[in-house]
């Protein structure tokens, strides 16, 4: 594992209003959606983020859900869009009104852990998952080959520099599956459900020859503009053996 990042970096700039600050784009960022499953989920993030451009990308397959490689397919259409930014956002965490105002204005960094504000964790300075926001360049990707839940955001955050690196200290989000502890969560899952090699995988990363433009995952993408400002992705993995 990388080293942890200490408490007094979570916010870096935060205190200050964003605008204030020289750098980053006003322009409104596209937010990136992995899906599967989540109608009411989805239903219920769509009407939030109404004002800005979507990306929803949908696993179609019966494999695990891999949450990585549908952010990887989803960053890279967005970018073809011509986005500036793009956030990566789970489904199930709903920003409210401070947070969806901070994803608009300008950022301190160029990479903006905003799921600092998601309360199952924030009392971690581990955690590095739920949303984020980066500035076209400074992606990453993430690993494509994660199936189940667990181990992909460990492996971004060994991936981003620090320096390029901050945390949203104001506030919250609604959590539509509503777990209070990430045990709770893990409780819920079945043995296939989650990543059972993650710390392998952790452990072999190489972000060289796996992120969002080079890696060896087969995967089929098709693409549909459902309304002015959501754009769907259905993807099948075609899972090595």
């Amino acid at each position: 594992m990388g080293a942890q990042w200490p408490h007094d970096m979570r916010g870096g700039k935060w205190n200050v209003h964003m605008s204030a600050h020289t750098g980053g784009s006003p322009d409104i960022p596209t937010v990136v959606i992995p899906y599967r499953g989540r109608e009411d989920h989805l239903r219920c993030m769509l009407a939030r983020l109404h004002h800005m451009p979507v990306v929803v990308v949908e696993q179609c397959d019966a494999h695990p859900f891999n949450r990585g490689s549908l952010l990887n397919a989803g960053y890279l259409k967005a970018r073809e869009g011509g986005a500036h930014r793009v956030i990566l956002h789970d489904v199930d965490l709903v920003p409210d009104d401070t947070l969806l105002a901070m994803y608009s204005e300008r950022w301190p960094k160029p990479v903006v852990h905003f799921g600092a504000r998601f309360a199952r964790y924030n009392n971690s300075n581990k955690y590095f998952g739920g949303v984020h926001g980066f500035v076209g360049g400074y992606y990453p990707g993430y690993p494509n080959h994660y199936y189940g839940w667990g181990g992909e955001d460990d492996a971004l955050r060994k991936r981003v520099s620090r320096r390029d690196v901050t945390f949203a200290r104001k506030g919250q989000y609604l959590d539509l599956e509503g777990h209070t502890t990430a045990r709770d969560k893990l409780d819920t899952l079945q043995p296939e459900q989650k990543c059972n090699n993650r710390w392998e995988l952790l452990d072999q990363d190489d972000v060289r020859a796996d992120n969002h433009r080079v890696h060896t995952a087969s995967r089929d993408e098709r693409w549909e503009r459902q309304q002015d400002n959501v754009l769907w992705g259905y993807i099948t993995h075609h899972r090595e053996a």
